[in-house]
């Protein structure tokens, strides 16, 4: 089954992932084209009803088209701006267009990239008209807006003073502005091998979230107070009646005799839809108006039955004892988290490992049973693969230095190994490639 990739991004960059992805058996792409990237946040809205991944065409729509803060209910992921992008441009002018690089006016989100490429090919950069924009990569609590009148302005005024006569451009529609006052200008583009690098890795993410979306899930339900088995009766089945209801959920009934809890078998995908993307439960609402009285409610994903059923009976505990609140909901998922209670405060907290080899290897090592459990699950899911810094950081869903730390104390305690170093482009630093220890795979795997 092919994934369906929604590409949000200017029409040229469009055309240049269809003609990759046409060499890739596994992807369809789903074209959602911009004339300016403030359109991006109405076209993700349209994008994720029909798409399994989103992948914008850089940094720029990316800012535009997602709120950081907010849940989305399928994987999203960006083309990342890159050395090669400015190296590639810079030799071009340089060699096809005969000009200097001391003509040139630039506009980039991080200028380090600039300096770096200065010093591999021992060219000056430092008195080039820069313009740059690194707070995109920040978290904003309300969006600033790019002027892109403020980005011609700037490539202009470098020309009418004499600093330049050229310009080179990172956003689209700034270049798009130039042309059309007849501005000199050219677009930074991308390599072919980083576009399709960057398809690939959207189709991993959206294989990731289909494959946790399959998972197992147990559903258990019990009331805070004791009932008789009359009462215990009734219960169950005005459960199972609610659930008749909302037969298209494809809910089974494991359990419907008393004593309580009552279990339910279904997907993590359809958890999803019932706890709306893991922040509430409103069904619960709907059981304590025609049961009469509030429930507790325990939820247990797994890739086995029965580490799905015991995690949610462990979850049912957890609601169990925040009796004084009513109607609360835990889930314990496949990597024993334990999240909630659902709501608008739920909060994630990792659970008591008790696989003994796990714990031995934390203390042995110093690096905590959460961390283990994160890299165990990284290194599944890339078959055991070589990795870099940054294909952990997009995976754990944390920032490039925070991976780096990660990796720092993992490589301390010898249990990862640096593998050799990826050379991606023929300029800029290579970055290290790391794999797990051999030694640490054998104990991790018996786990």
């Amino acid at each position: 089954m092919r994934v369906r990739i929604a590409v949000i991004g200017s029409r040229q960059t469009i055309e240049d992932l269809q003609s990759i992805a046409n060499e890739i058996h596994d992807i369809e792409i789903l074209p959602y084209c911009y004339q300016n990237p403030q359109e991006t946040s109405a076209l993700f809205v349209e994008a994720e009803k029909t798409a399994d991944v989103v992948l914008f065409s850089g940094i720029v729509p990316y800012y535009y088209g997602i709120n950081p803060t907010t849940k989305y209910s399928i994987p999203i992921t960006f083309i990342p701006f890159h050395e090669y992008m400015v190296s590639a441009s810079i030799l071009y002018i340089l060699y096809h267009l005969q000009l200097r690089v001391d003509q040139l006016s630039i506009d980039l989100p991080n200028a380090d990239l600039l300096f770096n490429i200065g010093r591999n090919l021992e060219i000056d950069v430092s008195s080039l008209s820069i313009k740059e924009y690194r707070w995109i990569y920040d978290e904003h609590e309300e969006k600033v807006d790019i002027n892109m009148n403020e980005f011609v302005e700037f490539h202009l005024n470098s020309m009418q003073t004499g600093k330049s006569s050229f310009a080179l451009t990172s956003i689209h529609m700034v270049y798009d502005k130039l042309t059309q006052l007849g501005v000199p200008a050219i677009y930074m583009k991308d390599s072919e091998q980083n576009l399709r690098t960057s398809l690939e890795h959207a189709r991993d993410l959206a294989r990731l979230e289909q494959s946790k979306q399959s998972q197992i899930s147990f559903l258990a339900f019990a009331p805070y107070q004791k009932l008789s088995d009359v009462e215990a009766e009734f219960f169950l089945q005005e459960l199972h009646a609610i659930f008749t209801d909302h037969a298209k959920l494809q809910i089974s009934t494991v359990k419907l005799k008393a004593p309580v809890p009552a279990l339910f078998f279904t997907t993590r995908g359809v958890v999803d839809v019932l706890t709306q993307a893991e922040t509430q439960f409103p069904l619960l609402i709907e059981f304590e108006t025609r049961i009469k009285y509030p429930l507790a409610l325990g939820i247990g994903y797994g890739y086995t039955i029965i580490e799905a059923e015991e995690h949610a009976k462990r979850a049912l505990d957890h609601a169990l004892d925040r009796k004084e609140q009513g109607n609360v909901a835990y889930i314990i998922d496949y990597r024993k988290r334990l999240i909630g209670p659902l709501g608008n405060d739920a909060k994630i907290h990792q659970l008591r490992v008790d696989n003994f080899k796990i714990r031995e290897l934390s203390e042995r090592t110093h690096v905590s049973t959460k961390n283990l459990m994160k890299l165990l699950e990284f290194v599944e899911f890339t078959r055991f693969r070589p990795f870099t810094s940054i294909a952990l950081a997009e995976y754990l869903g944390v920032t490039r230095r925070t991976s780096e730390r990660l990796i720092k104390k993992l490589l301390t305690n010898q249990i990862v190994d640096i593998f050799g170093l990826e050379q991606a482009y023929e300029l800029g630093r290579p970055s290290a490639v790391y794999r797990l220890n051999d030694d640490i795979k054998k104990e991790l795997l018996k786990v």
